[in-house]
């Protein structure tokens, strides 16, 4: 079980790690999840080339029209693009970009967000194999991330209703968790 949100964004950096070991052109890699109306994404891990980190903080455009299509379709897209001089930002922007983009689709069949990877490297583009490791990849990751929400919500349910107060710390003795009945207990709320 994942305890908190700073320990599932450590699991995707840790994701996106892994797959820049099985797709060696990756430039740049980004999880995104979305709201729960599911029409926002939100980026909760990143991984950008050592160039690209030198280069500026921010991160790069994710194509939004693949974005939304991956999320509202539920369907893995590859694109490989040759971007016309017009279309690129900088000199040290290139000439061909590769995208996969795939849903981390839970068992519902509902799309809990995206992994987005792109490589500007001409010669080593993204292949329909490539996408189908990615899409199996990002279907394990989704139902990995639903079962984590699933036991969250039953954990906090049954933290929540109980008659004994309760506190959790994390490792650096910091407050996590504060149930009602602590609150109760001492007479003010957790914020």
């Amino acid at each position: 079980c994942l305890e908190s949100p700073y320990e599932r964004e450590q699991m995707l950096s840790r994701l996106l790690e892994r797959l820049v070991k099985i797709f060696p052109q990756m430039d740049r890699g980004y999880v995104l999840l979305a709201n729960e109306a599911g029409n926002q994404l939100k980026p909760v891990a990143i991984r950008q080339s050592v160039q690209d980190r030198l280069e500026e903080m921010t991160i790069r455009p994710v194509t939004r029209s693949i974005a939304r299509q991956v999320l509202n379709e539920g369907k893995a897209v590859l694109s490989v693009d040759r971007i016309s001089a017009e279309e690129r930002r900088s000199v040290l922007d290139h000439e061909f970009r590769s995208i996969m983009c795939a849903p981390l689709v839970a068992a519902t069949r509902k799309p809990l967000g995206i992994i987005y990877i792109d490589s500007n490297d001409a010669k080593r583009r993204f292949t329909p194999e490539d996408l189908n490791i990615l899409t199996c990849v990002s279907i394990l990751t989704g139902q990995a991330l639903e079962q984590e929400s699933r036991h969250s919500a039953r954990f906090r349910a049954v933290v929540d209703t109980a008659a004994d107060g309760i506190v959790t710390f994390n490792d650096h003795g910091l407050i996590e968790l504060v149930n009602p009945a602590l609150e109760q207990l001492f007479g003010w709320k957790a914020d």
